[in-house]
Order: C-alpha cells, then structure tokens, then sequence
C-alpha cells in the first residue's frame, strides 16, 4: 500500500512538470527584432570602389506581441525586404493549441470578412522554446505585403525580445 501511493506521488509529479512548461500567452509580450541587410540600388555602396558589389543597407524586422484574454494575442507584423517593400499586419490571434512538452503554442489570425478584398489573410503564429514563426505558406496575406514581400516563414528568436515599454529615465528637479 505504501509503494503504491509512493508511485501515484512520483506519476503525478511527473505528469505535472511535463505540462508545466507550456508558455503562458503573458510570456511572450514584448518586442521581438531581427537585424539583417537588404538590396537597395541607387544608394551607394558602402565601398564605391567595389563593381561587384551590390549596395545594402541595414534594417529591422519586427514583431510586437501584446497580451489579452481569453487565449488570444494582439500583434504587430513589420517586415522589410530588398527595394524596401515591406509586409505590415496587424491585429488579434486566437490561440489554437499548447503543446505539453516543449511549450509549442500556436496562434491563427483570421481577418475579419469587413476587411477581405480579394482573399482572407489566414495568418498562423507558431511559438516554440526558441523562435516565433509566421506562417503563411498559401500566402493568403499577399494583400498586407509588397512586391517581394511574403510573410511565410518570418522568424523571431526568442532572445531577441525587448520590453514593449522601456523605462522611462527620471530626472532629478534641481
């Protein structure tokens, strides 16, 4: 009798750290930021003198997330392509499924039917133990996007991360 309920103990310890780390949607609010360089002639180059060099420049994909209730998030899309055309969405995500044992989470934004001009932007946003990725492989959001612009695998380590609001410096009144 006693290793019986030795062993309930142990078995739901163990069930309960292995759905335990699921990530709460409150976890991942915050500023996400991916550095990387993109085409864009008719600057010049960073070396002139180089003819086979083609002139980039540095930019920023962003991706804000922000909390709300009942298992949905608010977000924010801003990625940049070459030539500067750019991917820009915006708007609410209801969380679909938690995984138990890795913390995966998956989100899906649906645009609302007010807004469809051609065809509804289904937009999912998986989150796993290191990355958020945008996946659109249908690319159903072309309308939120430019030329050369597609959001389908868009990702945003986790450590990329910043606090949505910095804090504020105070100054001392003299």
């Amino acid at each position: 009798m006693r290793y019986r309920f030795l062993s309930l103990i142990a078995l739901a310890c163990s069930a309960s750290t292995a759905f335990a780390v699921a990530r709460p949607a409150g976890s991942l609010e915050g500023i996400y930021r991916v550095p990387h360089p993109i085409v864009t002639p008719g600057l010049p180059s960073a070396a002139p003198d180089a003819l086979d060099e083609t002139p980039t420049i540095e930019v920023e994909d962003r991706f804000t997330i922000r909390k709300d209730t009942g298992g949905s998030i608010q977000f924010a899309a801003d990625l940049v392509f070459s030539y500067y055309h750019t991917c820009q969405l915006e708007g609410e995500a209801l969380l679909l499924t938690r995984g138990s044992t890795n913390g995966s989470q998956r989100f899906r934004y649906l645009q609302p039917k007010a807004e469809v001009t051609t065809k509804p932007c289904t937009l999912d946003i998986a989150v796993n133990d290191k990355e958020i990725r945008l996946l659109d492989p249908t690319n159903s959001c072309e309308d939120f996007c430019g030329a050369r612009g597609v959001m389908h695998n868009a990702r945003f380590p986790l450590a990329s991360k910043q606090p949505l609001n910095p804090p504020k410096i105070r100054r001392r009144r003299y």
